[in-house]
């Protein structure tokens, strides 16, 4: 049993056959991970509705992260096959997602869709600007950026203002949640030594 030392290539690899058990698992793991992204946010919002500010800490340290985290790994999957086109359409898709699911307040839900899309196209920016490092340092990296769109871009569109004291702790809630996240997924690609 190989377990998590299962190279990432091998279980994600590039493999051109479009036949056999391989090329499946693959797939299904693809729209599995797609599913994860584009549910996290509109989770978060949810949760946020429900139970108010009292879940910010919750959704800032682990549902934003995991959702930067998992666009990381799309990211890695997609890199040699239409990167550009399929991370747009995945970054707008989840920004209207996370715009409709949103039944708080329209500035809220106006909020979150535009935070969304902007810390989305900040962390692919990011992520692309890295090529060649490990995915650890990719992913720590871009999402620590879009973490900080995101804690600044969410307050002033939902709020109309902007705090420090409310920027730090999502900031730092949602940076190191990141890093969790980051270091997790990369153990799982096999790329944290």
């Amino acid at each position: 049993m190989r377990g998590m030392g299962m190279q990432y290539h091998e279980t994600h690899g590039s493999s051109t056959s479009g036949s056999g058990r391989g090329w499946r698992e693959r797939s299904f793991v693809g729209w599995l991970i797609v599913g994860s992204y584009l549910s996290a946010a509109c989770v978060a919002n949810t949760v946020v509705t429900m139970f108010g500010p009292n879940a910010l800490p919750f959704t800032a340290f682990v549902l934003i992260p995991f959702d930067l985290g998992a666009r990381d790994v799309l990211h890695e999957r997609w890199e040699k096959n239409n990167l550009t086109m399929r991370m747009g359409f995945l970054t707008l898709g989840g920004s209207i997602l996370s715009w409709l699911f949103c039944w708080g307040s329209p500035g809220v839900c106006l909020a979150s869709g535009i935070a969304f899309l902007l810390a989305g196209i900040v962390n692919w920016a990011v992520y692309s600007g890295l090529k060649g490092n490990q995915v650890w340092i990719k992913m720590a990296t871009s999402n620590t950026f879009a973490a900080i769109t995101d804690s600044v871009v969410f307050p002033i569109v939902a709020f109309g203002y902007f705090t420090y004291d409310l920027f730090l702790t999502q900031a730092a809630a949602k940076i190191i949640g990141g890093l969790i996240w980051a270091y997790i997924f990369a153990r799982i690609t096999n790329d944290c030594n």
